[in-house]
């Protein structure tokens, strides 16, 4: 949360504040028996997510490219 403020001298001042839901999360995280990698919050399970993202969509277009090849043969097979 950001709060802009004027001192008495007419500056502002912006301060960065959290959202007050955010000091619970670390008691939250233990009391489930978890870790901040399972929530992905860490820049490592971020990349680590990323990359099994990849892998599945590179998996599924890989099947899909064979199933249509098959569709296909089945087409030319029927003719």
């Amino acid at each position: 949360m950001r709060q802009i403020k004027v001192d008495k001298h007419g500056n502002t001042i912006e301060e960065v504040k959290l959202h007050p839901s955010l000091f619970a999360l670390p008691k939250m995280i233990s009391e489930l028996g978890m870790s901040p990698d399972n929530f992905m919050i860490t820049p490592k399970a971020q990349e680590k997510k990323k990359s099994e993202d990849e892998a599945v969509k590179t998996l599924a277009d890989f099947m899909s490219a064979a199933g249509a090849q098959l569709a296909a043969a089945r087409e030319k097979k029927k003719e």
